[in-house]
């Protein structure tokens, strides 16, 4: 287990044929990352995902990250990533493959981790009010007070790391 100033690693190996490494530009795909991260590719830097010091970890989204051309050899590769301590070391599972056919599902991720949250928070922060108006022109009805608090609790919850699965 990691400790202060200790971290958690994984790594995988993957092949590209030399054909295919000269047609397309290649990427890895992250779909998640609970943890700052630096990702290696045949024991080059590929990205340092860490926050500015004394900022919070947030990088509950996915990552696409293009491979240089020059990192990459036809036929065995490898992927080295280092973890730093905080949620425990959830690897997701990465892929590694041309940039078009990786886009698509980057997409997905992003529309459902980032997207749909934050259209969530947007939408709460307009019904809330709105159903709290309602409930003080007709304080009898007491539903329309406690849909306003359920409606504000949850674009709150959708604020945060907890809120969003983390």
């Amino acid at each position: 287990p990691a400790g202060p100033g200790r971290f958690h690693c994984c790594r995988a190996e993957f092949e590209i044929d030399a054909a295919l490494a000269s047609d397309a530009p290649f990427a890895l795909y992250v779909p998640y990352l609970y943890n700052a991260a630096r990702l290696f590719v045949n024991g080059a830097l590929l990205a340092n995902l860490q926050p500015p010091q004394g900022t919070v970890v947030d990088t509950d989204r996915p990552y696409l990250i293009p491979l240089p051309a020059t990192l990459l050899r036809a036929g065995h590769n490898l992927v080295h990533v280092r973890f730093e301590p905080g949620h425990g070391p959830r690897v997701p599972r990465m892929l590694v493959g041309p940039y078009a056919e990786l886009l698509p599902r980057y997409d997905r991720q992003l529309f459902w981790r980032r997207t749909v949250p934050q259209a969530t928070v947007v939408t709460c922060a307009l019904v809330a009010p709105l159903l709290l108006f309602i409930w003080l022109r007709r304080p009898r009805d007491a539903a329309y007070g406690s849909l306003a608090f359920v409606c504000a609790l949850w674009g709150l919850l959708d604020m945060t790391p907890e809120g969003r699965g983390q």
